[in-house]
């Protein structure tokens, strides 16, 4: 049995700023739009935990 795990999180516990906004992953290069193996990672994963606010940003990324 393998376990995965996959933490996002940052000093002050929190993915997004005060404002719900996770801007700051665009300040990252990325120049292919490469998901740096999200996809294929997540197609393991059983269960995804988050809280509602991080929820409702992430919802709205699309496929």
């Amino acid at each position: 049995m393998t376990h995965s795990i996959d933490i996002a999180t940052s000093l002050d516990g929190f993915i997004t700023t005060p404002e719900s906004s996770l801007d700051w992953l665009n300040n990252i290069p990325n120049p292919d739009n490469s998901d740096c193996g999200f996809a294929e990672f997540m197609t393991d994963i059983d269960a995804v935990v988050m809280g509602r606010k991080t929820f409702e940003v992430v919802a709205n990324f699309g496929p």
